[in-house]
């Protein structure tokens, strides 16, 4: 997140150049939390308005100069569907500057959500040693996480003394975190009591109290976040998918003209606006609500690796590039469907079958790893050390647990690392997700501070994450019949709905004897269903769980092949019975 926030701080200053009236600025004002957002990143409210200002009447000229050339080359009805693309342009540009830091303020708070049970447990395990606020946090702000950060800040107002001490920079961190942080909220209260007990019995009730909240939070949050995606998801399978179908297998029905064989003939909307809706707008709509319901995933974390390299584009751009050449040199558009599905599919199936075995099995790896956390947290509760229980570990039942802990005991006893190096340093266990590698890292640094007072800590966070694997199967179980319907439409129910109307546009182009760009309206069908099933597959793997977009695209690479077949089956076959019938 810093590069972007850096980069918008630069963007935003380079584009402050007009101030922004007094109807503008109400009309833009930031809440609360955005601008405390802003504040600690260093960026003015008034300059972001500036900014945006400044880029509406900018976008808004461009936009105005470009409607004018392109009235002099294009015919009304494509100017229209151009001019309404351009009147967007501002407004996004303008929303986009606007909006920048709510997004970021949101996301800041998601990963504190997901990061709450690990800097209680550090807490914790702090306070139970030594009662003292100003060591729970300085053990707390070690990491690169917001909460982290935001520690270190409070830690630094109360040094500097803009806060009445540590107590209340702790204080107004919590006031200052959002409804979705309720629970740690409360637990950063109660954390701060704990220190002020007499007695060991009260600061354990306190610090127990503190890490249940925490993860109760959390995992209502999931389970909140499950129940709201019913009408989302309908909204997104009706607007998404079945409206720009039903709309294209209209279009037959919108050509009959009142009287004669030409009106009949003539598609009722000229061929390159039916490829900007088909190709562009329909499919960028869909995304980017898909983005907007995926983004208020809580637990969801930064998107893992990339989607595609430059080795990908390259390929992608060919196979395309080909692809399209056999249509102008007029091929078939099933031909070069088939080539721009197959060749993709291929490329990306033999690149990354490697990958999809390895994250086929990450599941499993992540169960065992949790098992191993408790067994962890049990041998730390009987005197032991880290590095002993991983040695316990590596001698234990055979699995992922074992060979990680060989790998990593072997790299300490050769000298060449110390323990939290080669944890980090290992491939297999940096492929398992941020959170489990977060809990193992607290556990590690907690036990090497004091192990008994860690084993709470680690049997905490192993609750936790077996909790958390819970709900995200249930919630699996609960979006099967959502995610199947999308797919199965996407990859089949669509396809052929595409085709028979696409059957009907040739069946009108024989029987008048015309040519009005049939063979491109079903390729703009075809290359249609190719995105259709990109983005629904993209959103039913985003939405279940997935934090790599290779699983995406791997899925479908699969199902790409078959959506083209089931189109060229589907018209194939309509156009033969059509054919008869007429």
């Amino acid at each position: 997140m810093g590069d972007r926030v850096a980069d918008h701080r630069l963007r935003v200053s380079r584009w402050a150049k007009l101030k922004a009236p007094a109807w503008f600025a109400r009309r833009g004002s930031a809440m609360e939390a955005e601008v405390a957002w802003m504040e600690r990143n260093g960026i003015e409210v008034d300059v972001v308005r500036s900014a945006a200002f400044t880029s509406l009447l900018a976008y808004s000229s461009l936009s105005s100069i470009l409607a004018v050339l392109l009235s002099f080359v294009l015919s009304l009805e494509q100017l229209l569907f151009v001019s309404m693309g351009l009147l967007m342009l501002p407004l996004i540009a303008c929303s986009a500057t606007l909006s920048f830091a709510k997004q970021r303020a949101q996301e800041e708070e998601r990963a504190i959500l997901r990061d709450s049970p690990s800097i209680i447990g550090v807490l914790s395990m702090s306070i139970n040693v030594r009662p003292s606020l100003e060591g729970a946090v300085s053990a707390a702000a070690v990491g690169e996480g917001p909460m982290n950060l935001r520690l270190r800040q409070g830690w630094w107002e109360a040094m500097s003394g803009r806060a009445v001490g540590l107590e209340g920079a702790i204080m107004d961190l919590s006031t200052s975190l959002g409804e979705l942080n309720d629970g740690l909220r409360q637990a950063l209260v109660l954390t701060i009591a704990s220190t002020k007990q007499g007695t060991r019995g009260g600061i354990d009730r306190l610090l127990d109290r503190a890490n249940w909240l925490v993860l109760e939070g959390v995992r209502e949050k999931g389970e909140r976040y499950v129940a709201s995606l019913s009408v989302p998801t309908m909204v997104l399978f009706a607007f998404g998918v079945l409206l720009p179908v039903m709309l294209f297998s209209l279009m037959p029905l919108m050509s009959v003209g009142s009287t004669g064989t030409d009106s009949f003939a003539s598609p009722p909307v000229s061929l390159p606006v039916v490829a900007l809706l088909m190709l562009v707008v329909f499919p960028a709509c869909t995304f980017v609500y898909a983005q907007s319901v995926l983004r208020r995933h809580p637990l969801r974390g930064p998107t893992q690796g990339a989607v595609l390299d430059g080795k990908d584009l390259t390929v992608l751009v060919m196979v395309i590039a080909i692809g399209l050449g056999t249509a102008f040199f007029g091929l078939d558009p099933l031909v070069t469907l088939s080539i721009i599905a197959f060749g993709a599919s291929a490329w990306f199936l033999l690149r990354w079958r490697d990958w999809h075995k390895r994250s086929m099995q990450r599941p499993k790896v992540e169960r065992e790893l949790v098992l191993a956390l408790f067994l962890i947290g049990n041998h730390l509760a009987s005197g032991g050390s880290f590095e002993t229980a991983l040695t316990e570990l590596s001698n234990g039942k055979e699995g992922t647990a074992q060979d990680l802990c060989r790998r990593v005991l072997h790299q300490v006893r050769t000298g060449r690392e110390d323990v939290a190096q080669a944890l980090d340093g290992d491939e297999a266990f940096r492929s398992v997700s941020p959170m489990l590698r977060q809990a193992f890292s607290t556990v590690m640094r907690c036990a090497m501070v004091d192990p008994r007072a860690a084993t709470r800590t680690a049997l905490n966070l192993a609750q936790y994450l077996s909790d958390l694997q819970s709900t995200e199967a249930k919630m699996r179980e609960r979006l099967q019949g959502v995610v199947d319907m999308m797919a199965h439409t996407a990859t089949y129910f669509a396809p052929i709905v595409l085709a028979v109307t696409a059957s009907l546009f040739q069946i009108v182009s024989t029987v008048t004897g015309s040519d009005q760009g049939y063979d491109g309206l079903m390729l703009i069908g075809g290359l249609y269903a190719l995105e259709l099933c990109a983005v629904v597959t993209y959103f039913n793997h985003m939405m279940i769980g997935g934090a790599d977009p290779r699983g995406a695209m791997y899925q479908f690479a699969k199902r790409a092949p078959v959506a083209v077949m089931t189109y060229a089956i589907a018209f194939l076959v309509a156009a033969e019975g059509l054919t008869t019938i007429a």
